[in-house]
């Protein structure tokens, strides 16, 4: 009896060992299925960065490409606009010989007319200079002692001249003559010789 007893003990105490051994195989395989799983999606999450940063590389050449394509066509556009501006400054300083050339050649054939816009006579007591009369323009004498006395033509003196004479005379007798120039012309003799021009 004691012996049959022992033997079912056994028999028992094996089928709970039997028991606990196929729960701990059961929850092996899961935990090997779960780590496959895990596995399979860290390998397709690092297919899916590799395609990524692929996508970023290409994209990133294809922006490189586009913005040396864009900077060579600027360059370009740049040298473009600059000779056509340096032809324009060329142009316009044609333009401006011409225009001079013009002018002198009109003067020379027109020949203009010369009018007394102004005589000094150092002895006839008259204080006579640049801040008494040539500055302001106004009238100074008269137009029968213009060639004897201290004399300024305010009409002359605001009209366009682009040549000055300067006549030098002894008791009606011309000793000297010197004929100017003017490098800018139709300003008048005013503009040229007013304060706020010759300050």
């Amino acid at each position: 009896k004691i012996r049959k007893k022992q033997t079912r003990n056994w028999i028992k105490s094996k089928r709970i060992s039997r028991t606990r051994l196929k729960n701990w195989k059961q929850w092996y395989q899961r935990r090997v299925r779960e780590h496959e799983e895990l596995a399979d999606k860290v390998a397709a999450a690092e297919e899916d960065l590799a395609e990524l940063e692929s996508k970023v590389d290409k994209n990133q050449e294809e922006a490189d490409e586009k913005l040396d394509k864009v900077q060579e066509d600027l360059e370009d556009k740049i040298e473009e606009l600059e000779e056509k501006v340096s032809q324009l400054g060329e142009t316009q300083a044609e333009l401006v010989k011409r225009i001079e050339a013009l002018e002198e050649k009109k003067d020379d054939k027109e020949g203009g007319t010369w009018d007394l816009g102004m005589n000094i006579n150092p002895s006839d007591g008259h204080i006579f200079g640049y801040t008494v009369g040539w500055s302001t323009g106004r009238n100074v004498g008269s137009d029968e002692e213009a060639l004897s006395k201290d004399y300024l033509s305010g009409g002359v003196w605001d009209e366009p001249a682009n040549y000055i004479a300067l006549v030098r005379h002894q008791q009606g007798v011309v000793d000297a003559v010197k004929v100017f120039r003017f490098k800018h012309h139709g300003a008048s003799l005013y503009t040229r010789f007013s304060k706020k021009n010759m300050n």
